[in-house]
């Protein structure tokens, strides 16, 4: 069996991290780093995730997008995602996680972590429909770590 066959598999296996991306020195991107340089973000898509760290960190948000490089911007200059960037800073890594399977993975990590941010004017921006959520297979992966 492959990676991607168990990655994307049969939901019964245990879940698997999806590669969430760090930056050269291994460390998840900071959201005010990347959003300064989101030419980093040229040409990716897939499943994007910002969370807040330490000992009262949260989940933030979670969505996909066609286009990484623009959708850091937009979600960078969200003004909650600004006063939680000000407070706590902010951590963002995605996933290259295959189109077809993008629903899935954000129904089962929204519907797995409690988000800080449910914003569905901010969804409609990236085009993330809540119907097309609530019909997806949840696809079972593990958050960053």
């Amino acid at each position: 069996m492959s990676l991607l066959s168990t990655l994307f598999g049969d939901t019964t296996d245990p879940p698997l991290d999806p590669y969430w991306q760090r930056n050269p020195d291994l460390k998840y991107y900071r959201l005010l780093q990347i959003s300064r340089r989101p030419q980093v973000l040229a040409d990716k898509s897939g499943v994007f995730i910002l969370w807040s760290q330490g000992a009262h960190g949260h989940w933030i948000y979670c969505a996909h997008a066609e286009d990484l490089e623009g959708t850091v911007e937009i979600v960078a200059n969200h003004p909650e995602v600004i006063t939680l960037e000000s407070r706590h800073g902010l951590l963002f890594s995605w996933s290259p996680i295959r189109a077809d399977l993008r629903d899935g993975v954000v129904a089962h990590l929204r519907a797995t972590l409690r988000f800080a941010l449910e914003d569905a004017a901010l969804d409609d921006r990236l085009d993330l429909s809540a119907a097309r959520l609530a019909a997806a297979e949840p696809v079972v992966v593990l958050p960053p770590g």
